[in-house]
């Protein structure tokens, strides 16, 4: 194994992700390298320090969102980036990834029409739906993070 298949597969080797052979060949070389016993050792401390963790968290532009859920879309299910814009209930099941009886459970809040005595979901009515979920998510966090933060102050 040279150093740059070594330290690409250190992160998963120090959390004993890898797989048998993976991690004798990642230890061989370990023992045999200084420099990647060094990158080791950094990667160790920085773990123990949880610098990841003081990090500033930031909200990526929200078109930057978008574009990156629509190419996960196209990548994992790419019939769906081209669903129709009227989708059925087994149509919405699949664009929401998950089962019809989950889409069954939430018609008192989704934005349906009835044709035929049919069920139909709007597409952008969804998505809209779906914002708007996500905000009150947010907002019940905010106010969950917010109540915390009071109770510690008190004590």
């Amino acid at each position: 194994m040279d150093c740059k298949a070594c330290r690409e597969r250190l992160s998963e080797h120090e959390a004993r992700e890898l797989p048998p052979a993976e991690t004798e060949a990642v230890r061989r070389h370990l023992e045999s390298c200084a420099e990647c016993r060094g990158q080791r050792a950094r990667l160790a401390r920085l773990a123990e320090a949880e610098a990841v963790d003081t990090l500033p968290e930031e909200e990526p532009p929200e078109s930057l969102s978008f574009a990156v859920r629509r190419e996960v879309d196209r990548a994992l299910a790419p019939g769906l980036s081209t669903a129709p814009e009227i989708l059925t209930i087994e149509e919405l099941a699949r664009y929401l990834r998950v089962p019809v009886e989950a889409i069954e459970d939430e018609l008192t809040t989704l934005p349906a029409f009835e044709v035929a005595g049919e069920l139909r979901f709007r597409k952008d009515r969804v998505a809209e739906w779906i914002r708007r979920r996500e905000d009150d998510r947010v907002r019940v966090m905010a106010s969950a993070e917010i109540g915390a933060m009071r109770q510690e102050k008190r004590s």
